[in-house]
């Protein structure tokens, strides 16, 4: 990601940060499970990827961006697990 000359990230990734913290903040997750193959069908993955569903059926999936999206890695600061890696 870039930054700008005061070495501060872009305004359109602050913006996404207050978006993320006001929609997620307080939430509680239901499960952290994989992607189904139905739902790697639907999504066009080739590979099964990491997906946190909370309780109000909120859903983040962690996808890759290239020309064609696939399963990605969510990456943590949870001690002893580095990242939760696409299967």
């Amino acid at each position: 990601m870039s930054k700008d000359k005061t070495n501060q990230p872009p305004d359109w990734i602050m913006e996404l940060a207050v978006t993320l913290t006001k929609h997620l903040q307080g939430k509680t997750i239901a499960v952290v499970r994989y992607t189904t193959d139905k739902e790697d069908k639907l999504l066009g993955f080739k590979h099964k990827a990491p997906l946190i569903l909370f309780t109000d059926d909120t859903i983040l999936i962690a996808c890759s961006r290239g020309k064609k999206a696939d399963a990605g890695e969510f990456m943590t600061n949870i001690d002893g697990i580095r990242s939760i890696p696409s299967l």
